[in-house]
């Protein structure tokens, strides 16, 4: 797709895929700025559980944390909110985008990936996507 072929082009350049799907029609006609998104939590355990990753240790809690939503951290007793608009600014995209290559090529601490579960490029643009960021 049209993501894939922007991360290729640009040697993985994560500012130009977010440039092209910002820019997309997908991007508007979807409603990927409204609605239910995932998490940071739920978006890092989906990915996980997508991918057959095994977790190996407590590096995942950094990975929450580096996405906004550290664990047990929560300041309201009502928790984390789970409107789009807290977990999809320009920063929060960007973040969710570097946490998509860091997994997708075996760089995030806490998670061993099962040889040939996909291609890298592949991988990024799907856990990047918008799709794989709804509920």
């Amino acid at each position: 797709g049209e993501l894939a072929d922007t991360f290729t082009r640009t040697g993985g350049d994560i500012a130009s895929v977010l440039r092209t799907l910002f820019l997309s029609e997908r991007f508007v006609t979807e409603g990927v700025s409204s609605g239910k998104v995932k998490t940071p939590l739920e978006l890092i355990a989906s990915a996980a559980r997508a991918t057959g990753a095994e977790v190996v240790g407590p590096g995942l809690a950094r990975a929450t944390q580096d996405l906004g939503m550290p664990l047990y951290m929560c300041q309201p007793p009502t928790g984390y909110d789970e409107g789009a608009e807290t977990w999809l600014s320009p920063g929060s995209l960007l973040a969710r985008a570097e946490f998509a290559t860091r997994f997708a090529s075996g760089r995030l601490p806490g998670i061993r990936l099962k040889p040939g579960v996909s291609d890298e490029a592949s991988l990024v643009v799907q856990l990047a996507g918008p799709e794989f960021q709804k509920q």
